[in-house]
């Protein structure tokens, strides 16, 4: 996904668009480790460049999806550290706000502290930053980051189905070309026991999304329309066609 760089000249632009087609390209560690080469080359002529850092922290979050054990844990985390850098050299950036809250929530995966509150508070407020600026960003990726929040949190801490929905539709609204808007939205839906909008969330992903279409950044449609099907086996299973259900409760 090539970011705007505000008022760069043709060469710094043309240097931002070459490393987001190495980090959209960078299905493995070596031509990951790559990108993060031609970041730090770009960085000794502009050091204080937020897109660059951004550039970087999305590198290591792309090296951290790829990782395992400690090593996931570490690129998540040099993610972190450069996101925050990105957000603090470039005023009211939105996509280092939304990279940052990104990698925020990463860790709070890894380290299972997602139930608690000292993960919780850092990662909604910087992902309601990069909301407030644009909402946009990333193809609705605040909203979707929230919807997923809300969607996998315990009740108890805040959890809610209807603000999952409410995130996810602005999602699809603001980011139609993405895959994932869809089908979280549909998650949700059937979470809460709404089969009919599930079922059409996840009929307008498998029409808009062909298995072998899609921008290079979109290489796990295959994946996606997998789950597609199978929540939509699911749903047929709980509420054939033309049934109604109750709606569901809360996350318990």
């Amino acid at each position: 996904m090539v970011l705007a760089f505000a008022g760069a000249n043709p060469a710094e632009t043309a240097t931002l668009k070459e490393i987001d087609r190495l980090i959209a390209d960078g299905d493995t560690v070596e031509k990951l480790s790559d990108a993060e080469s031609r970041v730090r080359e770009a960085l000794r002529l502009s050091p204080t460049s937020g897109e660059l850092y951004l550039r970087l922290a999305r590198a290591y979050y792309s090296l951290g999806k790829l990782g395992e054990g400690d090593a996931r844990r570490d690129y998540f985390s040099r993610c972190l550290a450069q996101a925050e850098r990105a957000a603090v050299l470039q005023n009211r950036f939105a996509a280092g706000y939304y990279i940052k809250g990104v990698c925020l929530g990463r860790l709070g995966e890894i380290d299972g502290i997602w139930q608690s509150l000292r993960a919780i508070d850092p990662f909604k407020q910087t992902m309601e930053t990069a909301l407030e600026i644009d909402p946009a960003v990333f193809r609705g990726g605040p909203h979707r980051a929230l919807g997923r929040f809300y969607y996998q949190l315990p009740f108890i801490l805040g959890g809610s189905f209807d603000k999952s929905i409410t995130h996810l539709k602005e999602a699809v609204r603001l980011g139609p070309l993405c895959p994932e808007n869809y089908f979280f939205l549909a998650e949700s839906y059937y979470a809460k026991g709404e089969y009919p909008p599930a079922r059409e969330a996840l009929a307008a992903l498998l029409k808009n999304f062909p298995e072998a279409d899609g921008p290079r950044e979109d290489r796990e449609v295959p994946r996606i329309r997998e789950r597609a099907r199978e929540l939509l086996d699911k749903i047929d299973t709980a509420a054939p066609s033309g049934h109604f259900h109750a709606q569901g409760t809360e996350n318990p």
